[in-house]
């Protein structure tokens, strides 16, 4: 196994916050708008808009269409050429957009932070639309779904569980409280599972959705970010903790069975059979072996420009969500070795 241990560099949801309040103002609303009709926006340095679009945080795959939560609200990019990405749709929204969720055919959710759940319509990719919000008491930083529920992290308020039988009138019908500040939700069948920051790995049963109910608790080195899950093993990534296997066979007694650290902290992972991918920050994206969770192996790093936020696995390509080239499509074909397709994005 090959890890290096280096500081990180966080970008926290409160910073990126006060920003976007302070540049999401009047003016660049309207500059937005009038881009996302002309359905380009201005690439030369001198764009006070650019980093608005450019910032990515989250990116989820459906067809020929990716969906990117930006800064600014949610960007849709047509991938159908992975090798230069269009963008093709922007919805502005109040405060940045950290994590999506599919709901369905031509419904997607977006964590909307401290402007709560948001609902919306991109039946008509190129014209996104919000047709249903929901305010809560945190700040919603991921959301996932199953059947007819959003399940939502909800910070320091821990999970809110949302009717979506009316998307246009999501309704709360249950939460939970953490312990600690809930930053990623995975609903797995009956099972569920929280990244609780520092309170590591809380596994739930789901089973009565509006009655959610705790049943192990783990806590894991670092601060748990995101999480993803395959089999019998949810890998938490945690930072500057790097990324912890945990087994979860027996949801009552949860072992962390392996783990590997990587420079610059794990801040999103993705696994397909026995390949981990993990966007490491400034560190880029890592490609880990984990066939033996107790011997992870690192195949290869690719370095990118800026920081690696978020990563997702589509068929047989890889998405990556980051800060400076907002989206990067590898092919992973050959699992341990990606290639990247992305040449360039066209807006």
């Amino acid at each position: 196994m090959q890890a290096i241990r280096s500081g990180w560099q966080v970008i926290d949801l409160v910073a990126r916050r006060a920003l976007a309040r302070v540049i999401l103002g009047v003016t660049l609303v309207a500059l937005l708008g009038a881009s996302a009709a002309r359905g380009s926006t201005v690439e030369t340095p001198e764009d006070p808009i650019r980093d608005l679009v450019s910032r990515t945080y989250d990116v989820v795959v459906d067809g020929r269409h990716a969906y990117l939560a930006v800064t600014a609200g949610v960007r849709v990019m047509d991938v159908s050429n992975p090798r230069r990405p269009r963008e093709v749709g922007l919805l502005v929204l109040p405060d940045s957009v950290s994590s999506l969720a599919l709901a369905g055919p031509g419904l997607l959710l977006a964590a909307g932070g401290p402007a709560g759940l948001w609902i919306v319509d991109v039946s008509e990719p190129t014209s996104p639309s919000s047709i249903g919000t929901l305010d809560t008491p945190g700040a919603v930083l991921a959301v996932d779904v199953a059947g007819p529920h959003a399940f939502v992290a909800d910070g320091s308020f821990g999970l809110r569980v949302v009717d979506l039988s009316d998307p246009e009138a999501p309704r709360a019908v249950g939460h939970l409280d953490t312990e600690h500040y809930t930053r990623d939700v995975l609903a797995a069948g009956a099972w569920g599972y929280l990244a609780d920051d520092r309170g590591g790995l809380v596994v739930l049963d789901l089973s009565q959705p509006s009655a959610p109910r705790v049943l192990s608790r783990l806590v894991l080195p670092g601060r748990a970010w995101n999480l993803a899950t395959v089999g019998p093993l949810v890998y938490v990534a945690a930072l500057d903790g790097g990324v912890s296997f945990v087994n979860v066979s027996d949801p009552k007694t949860p072992r962390r069975v392996g783990g590997v650290i990587v420079p610059d902290g794990a801040r999103g992972v993705a696994v397909v059979d026995d390949m981990m991918y993990v966007a490491a920050g400034q560190a880029g994206l890592h490609v880990i072996g984990v066939s033996a969770p107790d011997e992870p192996v690192l195949e290869t790093s690719l370095a990118l420009p800026g920081a690696a936020n978020r990563v997702v696995v589509h068929g047989r390509g890889l998405y990556l969500a980051g800060d400076h080239a907002g989206l990067a499509i590898f092919d992973i074909r050959h699992r341990s070795d990606p290639k990247p397709l992305t040449e360039s994005q066209d807006d």
